[in-house]
């Protein structure tokens, strides 16, 4: 393992499993982040591709990468990367996934600002193949909202999640919970807990065709626009934050 930077304010969860195809851009959006104090823990869950390669390839020494061979599923790595963690705050991320310039040094930003709170997401813009941008989403912001309708889910992306180690130590993700892990940790602990999503995109969600995470976006649409005063707001066509997410990825015309 190559030399590792001092104990960072950040670190960001990303377990990844035969993500080759998509992991050198994921991560170099986070390598160019605006605020650099952080860690990038790349745990491999057993991939079949080249995507281990990819991530020793980078000759950074906040990337930090390991592999034991074994498909345990992401709530397993995400707890492996939680006990290795030595930042203040633990951010998660995607394999397939874009971070926007600004991501992590807004939610930490709004996390020193309110101590308060937990957890925070934020708004993502959802692009398809090619990079071709589909949609925005626009997730309620505050605690109230976000926990009004507990039997529906809970409006926060998981891969724009960033919160305080001492929260993610205590609610570790339940391993068997093999579809939901996010969900069954907020359903787990939000009423011990303070929750908020920024109104600001953060990050770059992909979404190509019939998918797990298709699934969930799904049911984030449906939970969302049912809500009281959400209306269709929450789920708009894309608009000039397009400008933002065309300078990070290749954007078919």
């Amino acid at each position: 393992m190559r030399e590792t930077i001092s104990k960072p304010v950040i670190t960001i969860a990303m377990p990844l499993f035969d993500n080759a195809a998509t992991l050198e851009m994921s991560i170099r959006s986070l390598l160019n982040q605006s605020y650099g104090d952080f860690e990038l823990l790349l745990c491999d869950d057993g991939s079949n591709d080249q995507g281990l390669a990819i991530a020793h390839s980078f000759n950074d020494p906040r990337v930090i990468c390991w592999s034991d061979g074994r498909r345990q599923g992401l709530a397993a790595r995400l707890n492996e990367c939680v006990d290795r963690a030595r930042g203040l705050y633990v951010a998660r991320m995607d394999a397939e996934d874009i971070a926007y310039p600004d991501r992590l040094a807004q939610q930490m930003a709004f996390l020193v600002d309110h101590e308060g709170v937990d957890l925070c997401g934020g708004s993502a813009m959802v692009f398809g193949k090619q990079g071709r941008p589909l949609w925005r989403f626009s997730p309620p912001t505050e605690h109230g909202e976000i926990i009004c309708s507990p039997a529906r889910g809970f409006p926060l992306l998981h891969p724009a999640w960033m919160g305080r180690i001492e929260w993610f130590r205590r609610w570790r993700y339940d391993e068997s919970a093999r579809l939901a892990e996010d969900q069954e940790l907020l359903q787990r602990s939000y009423r011990n807990s303070r929750f908020a999503n920024l109104p600001q995109i953060v990050l770059g969600y992909r979404e190509e065709g019939t998918t797990r995470r298709g699934l969930f976006k799904l049911l984030h649409i449906s939970y969302v626009c049912t809500q009281p005063g959400r209306g269709h707001d929450a789920w708009k066509k894309c608009d000039s934050s397009l400008s933002q997410l065309q300078g990070l990825l290749p954007i078919a015309s």
